[in-house]
């Protein structure tokens, strides 16, 4: 998955940078839902199922450049509820995040970051 969503190319705004994502997940037949809420605070831009049941990845996106520290602390929360195995930050621009792993119990939430600056611009 993580190198499917790197051939992406940024977009200036999210409506199209979402919009490339379900092409791209949609053609590859990959089951996903967009804007999945899993509660009254937390909204997923795209809650992706890898192989059937599990596991259970959170995509992330950001178009524009978000603080940092408010993006961690977004995903922290994110890797926090159990409901998800993995988290992919996609960017279209660099952002650096202050960890790359949540310990959960006995489980790991790994985040890949994707900064996708370097693609040619939709």
């Amino acid at each position: 998955l993580v190198a499917l969503l790197r051939t992406l190319r940024p977009c200036r705004r999210e409506t199209d940078f979402q919009a490339a994502i379900c092409t791209l997940l949609t053609n590859h037949g990959i089951e996903y839902e967009a804007e999945f809420r899993l509660d009254a605070r937390t909204r997923f831009d795209f809650l992706v199922r890898v192989e059937g049941s599990a596991p259970l990845v959170c995509i992330e996106t950001k178009v524009l450049h978000a603080a940092g520290g408010a993006t961690d602390r977004q995903l922290q929360r994110y890797a926090l509820t159990g409901a998800i195995d993995h988290i992919i930050l996609l960017t279209c621009k660099p952002m650096t995040l202050a960890r790359n792993e949540y310990r959960l119990g006995n489980g790991v939430i790994r985040i890949d970051n994707i900064d996708l600056s370097q693609n040619a611009l939709l």
